[in-house]
């Protein structure tokens, strides 16, 4: 039987050469690596919608795999005998959440990846199939960055993997822009779509209660509705995380991801660096010079500093 010849194309934001094959069979046979072996030799990954393999070979990296993420789950049901001051034991869950959807995007991306439940599987709150597929792109992932993302998505997400036996996926870096909100600045309100409109970005669509109720109900046309929604969070998410970017401490030096010897913005990762005259960083012993992002305009310093003149400081000491 021949192979198909596969699609090639070559990725817009890390410069991923792409073979596209119909079949994870079909990529393993083109390299004739065994199907059971070709995630760790072609470092293959699944596309959310249709299924296929993808096998790729690097042409250059510009950076860091840097994934936007939100989740949708489904409200617990309880008996409950009031509204206030309510104590609900494990009894009284009659069912559990679980996710209902997720989407996600890689930085700059103009596709949105997300995946939902079928009717069926909300029905009896099966996540299973969605959680795999989410999985993937998680283990390609340097960093992930959500709105209440280390309180909420990935606990749950982790969550979910453990009670279906799913390996962790390999390591990556966090970024949380609720926490980035709350530390650094004083905003009314620290919601993604308050944040939206006052940052003049995008803003999201406006549901209510009763679409998740129809979810857990297994209502196909609310599943599609709610998945819709949960695309365009992803959307807000990426344009919020823009606007802060340049004041995140401690975000994930972006230098570390680019292979190259000029400097570069340790936020965004661009080498459009102006030197701040006469602006310097001060430790006790060593000055170093400031940068400004010509890109997203984060500040950041040298690598190198000036050491600090000892015998200067001495003599000029008054006796």
């Amino acid at each position: 039987m021949s192979i198909a010849k596969p699609i090639e194309q070559i990725h817009p934001r890390t410069g991923v050469i792409v073979k596209e094959y119909p079949s994870i069979r079909a990529a393993g046979k083109a390299v004739k690596v065994h199907k059971e072996r070709i995630r760790e030799v072609l470092g293959t990954e699944k596309t959310i919608r249709g299924f296929k393999w993808k096998a790729k070979t690097y042409k250059y990296n510009t950076g860091a795999n840097i994934l936007l993420l939100d989740i949708e789950t489904a409200p617990s049901e309880a008996y409950i005998w009031g509204l206030w001051n309510q104590d609900i034991y494990t009894h009284q869950i009659m069912s559990d959440w679980y996710i209902m959807s997720w989407a996600a995007k890689w930085l700059f991306d103009e596709e949105v990846l997300s995946d939902r439940l079928t009717g069926q599987e909300s029905l009896i709150g099966d996540d299973s199939r969605i959680l795999e597929n989410l999985w993937e792109l998680l283990d390609q992932s340097d960093i992930v960055i959500g709105h209440n993302l280390d309180k909420f998505d990935l606990p749950r997400i982790k969550t979910r993997f453990l009670i279906h036996g799913i390996e962790p996926p390999s390591f990556y870096k966090q970024i949380d822009t609720l926490k980035v909100a709350k530390k650094e600045f004083d905003f009314s309100s620290n919601k993604l779509d308050y944040l939206a409109k006052l940052l003049d970005v995008q803003v999201k669509n406006g549901v209510d209660f009763e679409l998740w109720r129809k979810c857990r109900e297994g209502i196909e046309e609310a599943l599609v509705e709610l998945e819709e929604y949960n695309q365009q969070d992803v959307k807000v998410l990426e344009d919020v995380y823009l606007k802060l970017r340049p004041y995140i401490k401690g975000h994930p030096n972006m230098d570390l991801y680019v292979d190259q010897e000029t400097p570069v913005c340790p936020n965004c990762g661009s080498n459009n660096l102006r030197i701040e005259a006469g602006k310097f960083a001060y430790t006790q012993a060593v000055r170093y010079q400031m940068y400004r992002c010509g890109n997203c305009f984060t500040i950041s310093r040298a690598k190198k500093g000036t050491p600090f003149n000892h015998k200067k400081q001495i003599s000029a000491i008054p006796r």
